[in-house]
């Protein structure tokens, strides 16, 4: 597909890097990423601990849920990018916090969100929603989002003891995400 762009639209500014939508390119961002990662309590949820920080008697595991996803369509909507991440703790724990963190671009601040309880559920959760992908690309066409779910708790005195206590509490974690992915390009 050949693209022709009027010069008066180009010398106006009326163009901006990256506006498919704009111009009604309906390849540049034709794949949806619909997908999502569950992970069912125990052992599951220890394996996707990236890394683990201690501060004022509060222990935090990082996960890498879904972690880097590249190829992303810039041009897209930035309402439709999204991402929910939910958590379900057993039963009668207390104490648990969580954050959902969304890295569309190294070197600028995240999208981090508390997650809280709803309506009377017992999962905690957030939606991310209207995120920027711009920033984050090299090429004006494709960015990415780092996807990572921080969860806190008191600690219970050493990192083995918090790793069983994280075990024991967290029953599931599902992180789902919805982008466009940069479509066929001529």
């Amino acid at each position: 597909m050949k693209l022709l762009i009027p010069l008066g639209l180009l010398a106006a500014g009326a163009l901006t890097l990256g506006s498919c939508e704009a111009l009604g390119i309906s390849d540049a961002c034709a794949l949806n990423e619909d997908d999502s990662v569950v992970l069912e309590g125990g052992n599951d949820i220890n394996i996707r601990v990236v890394s683990t920080r201690l501060s004022n008697g509060v222990r935090t595991f990082t996960f890498n849920t879904p972690g880097l996803i590249e190829d992303l369509c810039v041009a897209a909507p930035e309402k439709d990018n999204k991402v929910v991440f939910k958590v379900t703790p057993s039963a009668g724990t207390t104490g648990l916090l969580g954050t959902g963190n969304v890295q569309p671009a190294y070197g600028h601040e995240p999208y981090s969100f508390g997650l809280a309880y709803y309506n009377g559920s017992s999962i905690l959760e957030v939606e991310i929603k209207n995120i920027g992908l711009r920033q984050g690309s090299s090429d004006g066409k494709s960015g990415y989002a780092d996807i990572t779910l921080d969860l806190s708790f008191p600690t219970q005195g050493s990192e083995a003891a918090d790793h069983v206590w994280l075990q024991g509490h967290v029953a599931k974690i599902e992180v789902i995400w919805h982008f466009q992915l940069v479509g066929a390009q001529d």
